[in-house]
């Protein structure tokens, strides 16, 4: 019995070698990545959004936004469309789609951005504007900084991990 614990550590050692030799060492976040994620990361951007279900036009609904009728006034006209939400948001706490429609150098105040494709539907988002924070101390923007290498550090070896693991197992069944 104990013989086989050890064996079981002994391979759950191996396969976190693997792991970290195969994935987790050969990430390199670029410092230009770093740096435009702490920049949006004092960014809390106010927006409004309804969603679109896939039956409808999503692009129609969109060219309508872009002439200018207020999102409130789609879901008076599409009738299925939902009511307008407006909801205030920050990198790293939105899903990835969303955050790099939202938090991108085209991005101004006013900007309707294209359809965002989700489960069931579209989300049609207006940028109304944002806020920014001011840290004035030197140690908190350090402090912020290293946070969120290690935060785009983390998301980078799980996206590859996801990856690697799916081509080590393509052809395979368990």
């Amino acid at each position: 019995m104990l013989f086989r614990s050890l064996q079981g550590i002994k391979e759950q050692a191996m396969r976190e070698k693997l792991i970290r030799d195969a994935v987790v060492n050969k990430i390199h976040v670029p410092e230009k990545e770093i740096q435009q994620a702490f920049i949006n990361s004092k960014k809390t951007v106010h927006t409004e959004a309804v969603f679109i279900p896939t039956n409808y036009d999503a692009d129609a609904i969109y060219r309508d936004a872009l002439r200018g009728i207020p999102l409130n006034e789609l879901s008076k006209k599409y009738p299925g469309v939902s009511r307008k939400i407006k909801q205030d948001v920050k990198w790293g706490h939105i899903d990835e789609a969303a955050q790099n429609a939202i938090f991108n150098d085209r991005v101004k105040k006013g900007t309707v951005l294209y359809p965002i494709e989700m489960k069931n539907g579209y989300r049609l988002i207006k940028v109304l504007g944002w806020s920014e924070e001011i840290e004035m101390s030197q140690a908190n923007r350090d402090l912020q900084m290293q946070s969120i290498e290690h935060r785009l550090r983390d998301y980078y070896v799980q996206k590859n991990y996801h990856q690697y693991a799916q081509k080590l197992m393509k052809g395979k069944r368990i």
